[in-house]
């Protein structure tokens, strides 16, 4: 079974690089060729199934083609612990919700903390700059900005752009905090599905 596991992970590991190259060459437009037209028909019908199945969108951008992306990394991570001969069970559940978490727990992270220091960019006169998605986000973040004001009133906090950055702080230090805990849990339920011994002092 480990061998099976194994051949899965390399034909799929392969199958997602793919997937990624399909998705550069959507965005930079390449001229096609015999390996562009290749890669569509290997791909496409993943890309078409999940545009269908499960359209999603962030403002006016359609984003539906990375649902496949999250899923197969997923997958991997499951055939890996096959292949490393974890033990399936409870305590595997727990531990692979934890993983699940943990990377969706980081993404959210990155991108609340990305669009923030955008947004303050274009706030600024010295670099400011425009776009739909960015006025997105600040749709998404005006009501936590209407909270911040009406409950936390300091002097320094006299425009938009402070609130931001008291925003920026918090997130910053969420991911930090959640980053330990969510890891020191991991790594604790990882060794129990792996079989190492993990000697932890209380």
């Amino acid at each position: 079974m480990k061998i099976l596991f194994q051949i899965l992970f390399t034909i799929l590991i392969f199958y997602f690089f793919a997937y990624i190259a399909r998705l550069i060459l959507s965005i930079f437009k390449f001229r096609q060729n015999s390996f562009t037209i290749l890669l569509c028909k290997i791909t496409d019908p993943l890309i078409n199934y999940f545009k269908l199945k499960f359209p999603l969108k962030v403002g006016p951008y359609e984003i539906s083609s990375i649902l496949p992306v999250i899923l197969i990394y997923f997958l991997l991570k499951f055939l890996s612990d096959m292949s490393n001969e974890y033990t399936i069970g409870l305590n595997y559940l727990i531990y692979f919700s934890l993983y699940f978490i943990f990377i969706f727990y980081i993404i959210f992270h990155f991108i609340a903390i990305t669009f923030i220091i955008l947004i303050m960019l274009s706030n600024n006169r010295v670099f400011p700059f425009n776009s739909i998605l960015i006025n997105f986000a600040k749709t998404k973040f005006q009501p936590i900005l209407t909270f911040m004001r009406k409950n936390i009133k300091f002097q320094f906090l006299n425009t938009e752009n402070r609130y931001y950055a008291v925003l920026l702080i918090f997130f910053i230090f969420t991911l930090i905090f959640g980053h330990m805990i969510l890891n020191y849990f991991i790594f604790i339920y990882e060794a129990k599905v792996s079989g190492r011994i993990v000697d932890i002092k209380t």
